[in-house]
């Protein structure tokens, strides 16, 4: 993991960090062919798709009108049957349905809970935490996590994002890691989804604060 300070809060139109120490330049030149090797960008899509071995799972997000508005839900099948569906709020332009992925004898779902919330003249804001399931189970509840996101691959093996007692960390090949962020921008839409952690096959780059003061990261199995 490498950690580097910045002197304030990042700009994002276009993407702009002024580290203590060094160049924007200077560090991303440093990883840049790892952090090329991107994965397909799925999260604007509804529907998903992965093999586990002989099978097809399928991820759909599904939005219902009710009388208290637009619900969206997301479900997972198995060769076209459904096996999995879970409830995750309100419609909005924060996509809910975050990825599917499988490996070894496991699929993994993550997604993001929406509730809406209006404000002060009829403003609109919105709660957002994640959640990543792995053959149907939460991991929240069993690590004692308040939230998990930023689920991908990395070098072949699950890494994810976990807040527990109000600290931020990473899990690796199921070994967690403390970090003590108190944030980690995700799930951010529009053009603050630039401070989002942008995922590549070996590694994750993201931004993150401490103590008041912002940090720009890049962890991953390099080489």
């Amino acid at each position: 993991m490498e950690e580097y300070a910045l002197k304030g809060t990042p700009e994002v139109e276009p993407l702009t960090f002024l580290l203590v120490e060094s160049t924007q330049e200077e560090i991303l030149r440093k990883h840049r062919d790892e952090r090329d090797k991107r994965f397909p960008d799925q999260l604007y899509f509804s529907h998903q798709v992965v093999s586990l071995g002989d099978d097809e799972l399928t991820a759909i997000e599904k939005v219902t009108d009710t009388n208290k508005g637009q619900k969206v839900s997301v479900q997972v099948s198995r060769n076209g049957e459904a096996i999995y569906t879970i409830q995750v709020g309100d419609s909005s332009p924060i996509r809910c349905l975050r990825g599917l992925w499988a490996y070894d004898n496991h699929w993994v779902l993550e997604v993001a809970h929406v509730t809406e919330k209006r404000g002060f003249q009829n403003t609109v804001d919105h709660d957002v935490f994640g959640q990543v399931i792995q053959d149907g189970i939460s991991l929240n509840k069993p690590h004692g996590y308040q939230e998990t996101f930023g689920y991908q691959l990395m070098g072949g093996k699950p890494f994810y994002f976990f807040k527990k007692r109000g600290r931020l960390g990473i899990s690796y090949d199921n070994q967690e890691i403390m970090l003590g962020y108190t944030q980690i921008p995700h799930y951010w839409c529009c053009s603050a989804s630039a401070l989002n952690p942008r995922s590549a096959e070996n590694m994750v780059a993201f931004f993150a604060q401490r103590g008041g003061v912002w940090y720009y990261v890049e962890t991953g199995v390099f080489e």
